[in-house]
């Protein structure tokens, strides 16, 4: 056991002699802390969607922290704009009504870029609507043949899922790949728009 103690001992005169934190490094350590914080504040709004409860939150804090806590929750607001599964309008319209809230300024700029991000939301909906339209022979007629070649036919089909089929999963997940990259662009502007 007296070797375990020296063994620590050791290692707290090698910390000691590394020094302590410079305040410029405790200062960023604090402002990535706060700025962590306001991310999980985000991430609580746009669970319950009550822009007022969002600023609540936010005026907490004492006045040398608000800036930072509200530039993270605005940052973790607009970084969370995706084209993933489950994305609809009413969630961005929360995203949206987050930001506002929280703007300090550009508030012009910012529904501007909400406004281009609903029209590629609007055009990803569209396009997919157009793709299942195109697919959904093809893809019904390989399913209905892979039952064909297992023994299944007849009144034993009832229907086929093709929005359950990994095919249109596929398909889906690369146009929504497609969409996220024209994403990434107006996420970037709107991310510099609200800092």
């Amino acid at each position: 056991m007296g070797e375990l103690k020296s063994a620590f001992e050791r290692a707290m005169e090698k910390a000691g002699k590394l020094g302590s934190l410079s305040s410029e490094e405790m200062k960023k350590q604090e402002e990535q802390r706060l700025s962590t914080v306001g991310r999980a504040i985000a991430d609580k709004y746009l669970n319950h969607g009550h822009a007022q409860v969002l600023k609540d939150d936010i005026e907490k804090f004492r006045a040398d922290e608000k800036d930072v806590v509200s530039r993270g929750a605005r940052l973790g607001l607009a970084e969370s704009i995706s084209f993933d599964k489950g994305v609809t309008a009413e969630a961005l319209d929360r995203v949206a009504a987050g930001l506002l809230t929280l703007a300090t300024g550009n508030k012009g700029v910012i529904e501007e870029l909400i406004s281009k991000v609903r029209g590629l939301l609007e055009e990803l909906e569209v396009e997919l609507d157009r793709t299942y339209s195109n697919e959904f022979g093809r893809i019904e007629s390989d399913k209905r043949g892979l039952l064909h070649e297992l023994g299944i036919s007849g009144s034993a089909i009832a229907g086929i899922n093709v929005e359950g089929s990994s095919a249109w999963e596929q398909i889906e997940n690369d146009l929504r790949l497609q969409y996220n990259a024209k994403l990434e662009l107006l996420r970037r502007e709107l991310s510099q728009a609200v800092v």
